[in-house]
């Protein structure tokens, strides 16, 4: 499974997951007021991609930094 997939796996159908580039990945939680719910999905985030993953023969590690940014931004 890709990482894209993995990812989008560990949100709602109302967050978006893009890649930036490369192994770099943004991810936007739509709707949350509650920073334990944030943590929350961060840390299913982490366990998903910690879950080394087998192809064939070939046994892949995902490395992980999260980064935490709020925007208090209203639509009109």
């Amino acid at each position: 499974m890709k990482a894209a997939k993995r990812l989008s796996n560990c949100v709602l159908e109302t967050d978006a997951v893009a890649r930036l580039g490369g192994d770099e990945f943004t991810i936007i939680l739509n709707g949350i007021n509650n920073q334990s719910c944030v943590e929350a999905i961060i840390q299913t985030i982490l366990l998903e991609l910690a879950t080394p993953r087998t192809r064939d023969i070939l046994s892949c590690k995902t490395h992980c930094y999260c980064r935490r940014n709020q925007s208090d931004y209203r639509y009109r």
